[in-house]
């Protein structure tokens, strides 16, 4: 389901003095289940205090010094009352409260980062996040101040859309800004928004970049998000992530820059249990094993470890949590190595609808291109070394079975090992066309 803008976002400026009270219309037409966000921008930054509403929650704050406060909270529509109203320190202030249709309620946010400068400028570098998913909608909230004049917006950040400006009229003019971006295709590496320009130099700036998730559907086999993660010594651990459903499918990729390198334990902080889709240890390019576990219920702030044989060895690690599998949840298995030549793997599918997903591992990071009618989101290496690890799905999803599905690179010689794996569907459903390979390499 596409995200998009709901109605008009509202704005809050107190004027010619400061207040203790900030009051935001909710904009018109929000129906039950849309998401709205609120951004504050507060004088006074850490010494300021701000308290919402109730049923609002909390995303990011962040202070600029003692100058710019930025408050960032969100909650899910339920009934809406006309407006809301935060409680504030008795501060100069402006705000804008926004809201989005076809978000996923149960974890709207997947990617949250800020920066703070207090140089004097009037070019306003943006912040760069990392989206935990393969598509991603992308805001970014922008909080001046400025003690000469009120400022606004020139020219928004490359691929952006301006969707608010807003500045008190006070001797300290607290600007706030929104812009949003429907890029889709993130690369999970991180996205950099670009450098809005204002009409002056402003004294000091918070910017905050934020990923909304699409929400997923109620029958067909989709990511509902990922998660990442790099190590040395043998081992590597995801980030912490909250699934937003029960019954999902964790698939683990788990790839080492040691040749015939074997995985020797997966685990994660939950306690699920793990088992071995594919574990070969590929003779080139690195080790690289694929396991899977079933999360009956949600799982809360988890995070996922691996071990590989070797105790010196740069180990990265991709998790895709995928909605909707089917059991036995696994359908073919195959591997592939080769001293020299193009990563491909290619396997015959069992059911219909069912997803191709690949992991690989080269000996070296040559430059990742895309296979032909595919496109490559992000193509990094590993922290230590010289390896590139990556994971790859196939873009000609809802095919039947006994399809005959390669997963490849762009032509490019290496040492390599790659393992792909084929994850079952509902039967009476057709997984959603994707357009890219996502790469979930570390570095």
């Amino acid at each position: 389901m596409a995200i998009g803008l709901v109605g008009s976002p509202t704005t809050f400026t107190s004027g010619a003095t400061s207040t203790t009270t900030i009051t935001l219309n909710v904009p018109a037409g929000v129906v039950n289940g849309q998401l709205l966000l609120a951004v504050l921008t507060i004088d006074g930054g850490s010494s300021a205090t701000i308290t919402p509403p109730a049923g609002w929650t909390l995303a990011n704050r962040t202070n600029s010094s003692t100058l710019i406060a930025q408050g960032l909270y969100y909650r899910i529509a339920n009934t809406e009352p006309a407006s809301y109203s935060w409680t504030t320190s008795n501060r100069n202030s402006s705000a804008v409260m926004a809201a989005y249709s076809g978000v996923d309620p149960n974890t709207p946010l997947i990617g949250v980062a800020t920066r703070a400068s207090t140089s004097t400028t009037s070019s306003l570098a943006g912040a760069t996040v990392s989206p935990a998913n393969e598509t991603a909608f992308a805001l970014e909230f922008v909080s001046t101040r400025n003690t000469t004049a009120a400022v606004t917006v020139n020219t928004v950040s490359s691929g952006y859309t301006l969707r608010a400006d807003v500045s008190n009229t006070a001797s300290a003019w607290m600007e706030t800004i929104l812009e949003d971006n429907n890029i889709f295709t993130a690369p999970v590496r991180g996205h950099t928004v670009g450098t809005m320009t204002v009409s002056a130099s402003v004294t000091d700036q918070v910017e905050c970049a934020v990923c909304l998730n699409p929400q997923v559907s109620s029958t067909k086999l989709a990511i509902e998000q990922m998660a990442l993660g790099v190590g040395s010594g043998g081992t590597a651990s995801t980030g912490t992530f909250s699934t937003g459903y029960a019954n999902e499918l964790l698939v683990a990729f788990i790839a080492s820059d040691v040749a015939g390198d074997i995985v020797t334990d997966v685990s994660d902080t939950a306690g699920l249990t793990w088992t071995a889709v594919i574990n070969p240890g590929t003779a080139n390019g690195g080790g690289v094993g694929i396991y899977y576990a079933l999360a009956a219920t949600q799982v809360v702030n988890d995070a996922v470890t691996a071990t590989v044989t070797t105790a010196t060895a740069n180990v990265d690690i991709g998790l895709y949590c995928l909605v909707n599998a089917v059991s036995p949840y696994i359908g073919a298995t195959v591997s592939n190595t080769s001293a020299s030549g193009t990563p491909t793997t290619s396997l015959t599918t069992t059911a219909n609808n069912s997803w191709v997903i690949a992991a690989g591992v080269a000996s070296t990071s040559p430059v990742i291109g895309a296979a032909t009618g595919s496109v490559i989101s992000s193509a990094v290496g590993f922290v230590a070394g010289t390896a590139m690890a990556w994971a790859e799905r196939m873009t000609n999803t809802g095919s039947p079975s006994g399809t005959a599905a390669t997963v490849a690179l762009a032509p490019v010689t290496v040492a390599y090992g790659q393992v792909a794996v084929e994850i079952l569907a509902q039967a009476n459903t057709l997984a959603p066309i994707q357009s890219e390979i996502t790469l979930l390499g570390n570095g």
